[in-house]
């Protein structure tokens, strides 16, 4: 009976982590629509396998939630620098992504969507689903089998979407610059298990209104997100190294602003509230890119998509408020 408890209390957090994962950065955000379902079942297993490592670690090492976006950084360059190569590659998947290309390396490219996947792959389901379950937020997710068969999981499709995008693409980076990549992982990851720099929990009794914090994960998102449309414009009305000090300057506000709050009372309507804001950016950022495609499958279904979202938070968002 115990058993069954513990395997219950795991099962749906690993279930909804993966579904997450996976449903906000590539079909919510229109990475990859209906039209192109036929992906999913991979990118659940690579995206979902990932955000629960990393889940894992950032507890049983407690990490924090800095650990856990630093470990999403490191993701985001595994996946774009070594599995699928889109930093390098500069025509992946048919597009241009030359702009402010250096030394074989599509630069602003590779600094905004590494952001992407540690802010959507990784931050925000993590925290999401620990908001879904939170009597869970405190035991481990995965046993010791379930860590092993998830790792198997991670490297196995990571295997297979490195074969496939090679064979499609028939493109295949400078052996040094995937080395780079790799050390620059390890090197973060060194760095996350030895300092393990975890933001402090506020004791304050001052806590941060809740539309603030949405708000400015709403802004500080959505420009994070403009920073990828500059390498897709025809016209390059921009100079790439303005589109890079703009991405430094969201940063320095989103640590700014973090660190400000840091001695505040960071409730769970806060932590909703944050998660909220950049669904909606990635609602907006998303629609965009569906909506350009003209296919009107894709558009139909990005609207469903985006409406029973809406519903859950709302209702989630009310419930939270309720029990606080």
């Amino acid at each position: 009976m115990k058993e069954q408890t513990e395997f219950k209390n795991r099962f749906f957090p690993v279930l909804s982590l993966v579904f997450i994962s996976t449903f906000i950065p590539e079909i919510l955000m229109g990475s990859t629509p209906l039209s192109r379902a036929n992906e999913w079942p991979v990118e659940f297993v690579f995206y979902g396998s990932a955000a629960l490592l990393i889940r894992e670690m950032a507890f049983r090492y407690k990490t924090g939630w800095v650990g856990v976006f630093l470990a999403g950084i490191a993701f985001g360059l595994f996946e774009e620098g070594f599995v699928l190569q889109s930093i390098f590659n500069p025509e992946f998947l048919g597009n241009n992504l030359t702009f402010g290309r250096v030394f074989g390396t599509n630069v602003v490219w590779a600094q905004f969507i590494v952001g992407y996947h540690a802010i959507f792959s990784i931050t925000i389901p993590i925290l999401f689903t620990e908001i879904i379950f939170p009597k869970q937020k405190f035991t481990p997710w995965l046993s010791k089998t379930g860590l092993w068969i998830f790792t198997v999981l991670f490297v196995l499709s990571s295997i297979f979407l490195y074969l496939v995008l090679n064979s499609f693409s028939g493109f295949n980076s400078l052996f040094l610059l995937k080395l780079i990549v790799l050390i620059i992982i390890a090197l973060i990851i060194f760095l996350t298990f030895k300092f393990k720099p975890g933001f402090p929990t506020g004791n304050n009794t001052i806590s941060v209104s809740p539309v603030i914090s949405g708000l400015a994960s709403f802004i500080a998102c959505l420009l994070w997100l403009a920073g990828l449309y500059p390498v897709f414009m025809e016209t390059k009305f921009l100079p790439p190294w303005s589109v890079h000090l703009a991405g430094l300057a969201v940063l320095v506000f989103a640590v700014i602003i973090a660190k400000s709050w840091l001695n505040h009372k960071w409730t769970k309507m806060n932590q909703f509230a944050f998660i909220s804001g950049g669904l909606v950016a990635g609602m907006i950022h998303g629609s965009n890119i569906v909506f350009q495609s003209g296919n009107r499958m894709d558009i139909y279904f990005q609207i469903i998509f985006i409406t029973v979202t809406v519903l859950f938070l709302s209702i989630s968002g009310i419930k939270i408020w309720e029990s606080e």
